[in-house]
């Protein structure tokens, strides 16, 4: 579940409320995620 998309989000921010930091693994599988769903979005999206 940390994994996902939503759970990397959930757990960087709820790390960030509650500690006062952030979870480096949920802040690279947001990076992750976000460059992959950037490329096939740039590569499968089309104005037409």
């Amino acid at each position: 579940m940390y994994y996902s998309p939503s759970g990397a989000a959930t757990r960087a921010l709820l790390t960030s409320v509650f500690f006062g930091g952030f979870s480096f693994a949920a802040l690279l599988t947001m990076v992750i995620y976000t460059v992959l769903f950037g490329f096939i979005a740039t590569r499968f999206f089309r104005w037409e």
